[in-house]
C-alpha cells in the first residue's frame, strides 16, 4: 500500500510529457485503489492538454505556477469514475473538457465534457482487454499513451 503524504510529485516523463502524483482527496483507508493518484500533463501537436486532473489539497503552488507557464488547452476524464477536479480546470484554464459518455450518478462533473469527435487524431478510443466501452485512451506522445489509471511508455516511467 502506498504511504498518504500531502506531497505533490512532479515527474518529467518525456519532451511534452509530465505527471503529477497527490492524494486523492477522497480515499479513505479500505478503499479498494490507491490513495496516491496520477494526472498527465500532454504538449502535442498545438494542444496541451490535462488527463484526469487532481488538485492537492496541499502543496500545489509548484503544480500551479508550472501549469501557468504553459496552460492547459483541453481536459480530459479518462474514465468515469476519475472526474476528480476537471471542473476547476475547466474554469481556471476555460479549457475544452472532454469525457467518456457515461459517469456514475454521484460524481457527475459541473460542466459538460464533450465526447470525443469521431476521426480526432489527438485521440482514441480504446476497448482492450479489461476495459469498459466508456475508457478513453490519448495517444499522448510519441513514446507513451494511457488508458485509465495505467501510463504506458517504452522507457520505464
Amino acid at each position: 500500500m502506498q504511504s498518504v503524504t500531502s506531497k505533490v510529485e512532479l515527474r518529467d516523463v518525456a519532451s511534452g510529457l509530465w505527471i503529477w502524483r497527490a492524494e486523492h482527496h477522497h480515499w479513505k483507508p479500505g478503499d479498494d485503489w490507491q490513495p496516491i493518484v496520477t494526472s498527465t500533463y500532454v504538449d502535442s501537436g498545438g494542444e496541451r492538454l490535462v488527463i484526469d486532473p487532481l488538485v492537492p489539497k496541499a502543496g500545489a503552488a509548484e503544480l500551479w505556477k508550472r501549469l501557468d507557464e504553459r496552460p492547459p488547452t483541453m481536459a480530459a476524464v479518462i474514465i468515469p469514475d476519475h472526474v476528480r477536479d476537471i471542473d476547476e480546470f475547466v474554469r481556471r484554464y476555460r479549457v475544452r473538457a472532454f469525457g467518456p459518455r457515461l459517469y456514475w450518478p454521484d460524481d457527475l462533473p459541473e460542466n459538460a465534457l464533450a465526447a470525443r469527435a469521431a476521426g480526432d487524431s489527438l485521440w482514441r478510443w480504446t476497448n482492450g482487454a479489461g476495459r469498459r466501452p466508456s475508457d478513453m485512451g490519448f495517444p499522448v506522445a510519441q513514446e507513451a499513451s494511457t488508458a485509465g489509471d495505467a501510463r504506458v511508455a517504452e522507457a520505464s516511467v
